[in-house]
C-alpha cells in the first residue's frame, strides 16, 4: 500500500543523529478542493530515527506547499516538503539509482518547461511558477544524488575517497558480529552503507555537495562563480516555496520574484550546470557514464 509522505531534516532528540526522514502524514482530501491553496490536512504522526530507531509522537499540519511536524515531547517543529505518495512497495524494495540520471533530469526539465506555459485559475498569481521552480530544483538534486551514487558504485577509487572524506562514513565502525553476518562480498557491504548515507544527504546544500564531488570524484561541481552565486540565491528562494508557502523567513512577506521569466532563467541555469557536470563525467570516464 502506498504511503503519503513528507520529508523532514530531522535531528534525533535521543541519539542526536541528523538525517532526512520520511514521515507518513494525513492525506489531503483531493475530491473537495477547487484550488491548490485549498489543500490541507492534519493529524497525529510518529517520527522514527533511522539511526537509533527510537519513535517519537508528533502532530502534522500539511498544506499546499509543505508540512509542519511538531514533536510532542519537546515541542520542536520541523518543516517538511510537500507530501507525496510513495512508490508501490514492490517497486521500492529493489530500488537503485537509475542508470541514466541525466536523461531523467532532461525529461523533467522538458515537462516543467511545458507546464510553465499553461494557464491556471488561482488567487495566488505565482503558485504554478513556484511549483515548477521547486520541482526543477528537486530534479537537479535527484540528478546530483543518483550520479554520485553511480560513480561510487563504478570505481573503487571513488568509493575509497568518499569513505575517507565524508563525515558520516569516515569514522564509522562495525563490530565483529556485524562483519561476520555479511552475506555478500565486502565491497557490496561497504557500498550499501555509502549509498544509504548519500541518499540521506541534502543536495541543495551546495557547499557540502561540491566537496563530495571534488574530493570523491575529482570534479568541480560548478566552474563559473556567477553561476554558483545565482544558484545559491535560487536555493534560498526554494526554501520560501517549500517551507513557507512563498513567504520570506525574515520579513514574513510574500516573495514575488517567481515571475515566469525568472523561473525560466533559473531552469536554464540549472540545466547548464547539470549538462556541464555530465560532460565532465563523460570526459573523465571516456564514455557515457555508468
Amino acid at each position: 500500500m502506498q504511503k503519503f509522505l513528507s520529508t523532514i531534516c530531522f535531528k534525533c532528540p535521543e541519539c542526536h543523529a541528523e538525517s532526512n526522514v520520511d514521515v507518513e502524514v494525513p492525506e489531503f482530501s483531493w475530491a473537495s478542493f477547487d484550488r491548490m491553496s485549498d489543500l490541507s490536512s492534519e493529524g497525529e504522526v510518529y517520527v522514527i530515527c533511522p539511526e537509533c530507531e527510537e519513535a517519537f509522537d508528533g502532530y502534522a499540519t500539511c498544506y499546499s506547499s509543505g508540512c509542519e511536524i511538531t514533536l510532542e515531547d519537546n515541542g520542536k517543529t520541523y518543516e517538511g516538503d510537500f507530501p507525496m505518495y510513495s512508490p508501490e512497495p514492490d517497486e521500492w524494495a529493489d530500488y537503485g539509482a537509475p542508470e541514466h540520471p541525466h536523461d531523467i533530469f532532461l525529461q523533467s526539465y522538458s515537462d516543467m518547461k511545458a507546464l510553465l506555459d499553461q494557464e491556471i485559475q488561482s488567487d495566488d498569481a505565482q503558485i504554478l511558477q513556484r511549483m515548477v521552480f521547486t520541482q526543477t530544483v528537486s530534479a537537479m538534486e535527484a540528478y546530483l544524488c543518483d550520479t554520485l551514487i553511480n560513480a561510487v558504485r563504478s570505481d573503487s577509487e571513488y568509493m575509497m575517497n568518499i569513505c575517507n572524506d565524508y563525515e558520516p562514513l569516515k569514522d564509522k565502525t562495525f563490530g565483529l558480529a556485524q562483519m561476520a553476518s555479511i552475506k555478500t562480498d565486502l565491497n557490496s557491504f561497504i557500498f550499501d552503507h555509502i549509498k544509504s548515507s548519500l541518499r540521506n544527504e541534502i543536495y541543495h546544500r551546495l557547499d557540502r555537495v561540491s566537496r563530495l564531488y571534488q574530493k570523491g570524484l575529482g570534479i568541480k561541481l560548478i566552474e563559473d562563480k556567477d553561476d554558483r552565486e545565482k544558484l545559491m540565491v535560487a536555493v534560498g528562494h526554494r526554501h520560501d516555496c517549500v517551507h513557507r508557502n512563498g513567504f520570506t523567513k525574515e520579513e514574513g512577506i510574500k516573495n514575488v520574484i517567481f515571475t515566469t521569466a525568472y523561473v525560466k532563467e533559473t531552469m536554464d541555469l540549472i540545466k547548464k550546470i547539470v549538462d556541464e557536470l555530465e560532460r565532465k563525467i563523460v570526459e573523465k570516464t571516456g564514455s557515457v557514464p555508468f
